[in-house]
């Protein structure tokens, strides 16, 4: 398997390239890593040139300061692509790398073939943005620790907490992982993002699939419906009965209907 640590140049962006086929980018959430796709790899590689990266500021991808905006991700994403020679691609972005996948199609729409935006937000109720503020603030105040635990509570189902203690202990370890500006930056970010998606999907004109899970609490099914309707060529599809790491949980309930997105003509929802 590929890895490299320096792509994107300036970003300094490890990354690595699997499997062969159409190129397929993977993102993922705020305070993760790349080695949160592991489990869905094998139902990927067989079908797909899958690139996944550390975004800016998590992982082995240095921060580059206390504050960061979607064209920075943006640019991260662009010059990995560039530097790897990919001229097109679709991009299946979790959470926050919904929102970085969302903002890649819009500026770059002649490179997107397809888009899958994963357990991600639509701009949230008053209601949604309090409690995403409470959360910032703890981590702030406390650090990574300050909230983790509440989190796997948000992330997984209780059975699956229960059963995969190795998982919760790699899905803690990794967040817990998170020093510096990196991890708060991008959560800042991530919270206060409602006005940055504002008007994005109407500039995203390839096809897109909105999925998310049930009981997704922070990316509900009613802000996927809202975002596939708002994008020119989107549908939406809710996977029962989990939560927001669904795809972690359950890889084969959410990527069933990515894959058969992927698979479908250009076009055709």
């Amino acid at each position: 398997m590929p890895v490299g640590v320096n792509a994107g140049r300036a970003w300094n962006t490890r990354y690595a390239v699997s499997g062969s086929g159409p190129v397929l980018v993977l993102i993922h959430g705020v305070g993760l890593d790349m080695t949160m796709w592991q489990r869905a790899l094998p139902l990927l590689e067989p079908r797909f040139t899958v690139i996944r990266y550390d975004l800016v500021g998590h992982g082995k991808t240095p921060a580059i300061g206390e504050r960061v905006a979607l064209a920075d991700f943006v640019g991260q994403l662009q010059a990995l692509l560039v530097e790897l020679g990919v001229t097109g691609a679709s991009v299946l972005g979790f959470s926050l790398g919904g929102i970085v996948a969302r903002g890649w199609a819009a500026a770059f729409p002649l490179q997107a073939a397809k888009l899958v935006v994963l357990c991600s937000i639509a701009p949230r109720s008053a209601a949604q943005r309090g409690a995403i503020a409470g959360r910032l603030a703890q981590l702030d105040r406390d650090g990574p620790g300050g909230n983790v635990d509440t989190a796997i509570e948000r992330w997984f189902t209780p059975a699956f907490i229960a059963r995969e203690p190795a998982i919760i202990a790699q899905v803690r370890a990794t967040v817990l992982a998170n020093k510096g500006p990196g991890y708060p930056a991008a959560y800042r970010f991530f919270a206060t993002a409602d006005d940055v998606l504002e008007g994005l999907g109407g500039k995203i004109s390839c096809p897109t699939l909105a999925i998310t899970a049930e009981n997704d609490i922070g990316s509900t099914p009613e802000m996927a419906r809202r975002l596939a309707l708002g994008t020119k060529q989107g549908t939406a599809h809710i996977v029962p009965g989990l939560r927001h790491m669904a795809v972690v949980e359950s890889p084969e309930a959410v990527l069933g209907p990515v894959l058969a997105f992927l698979a479908a003509p250009q076009g055709s929802l």
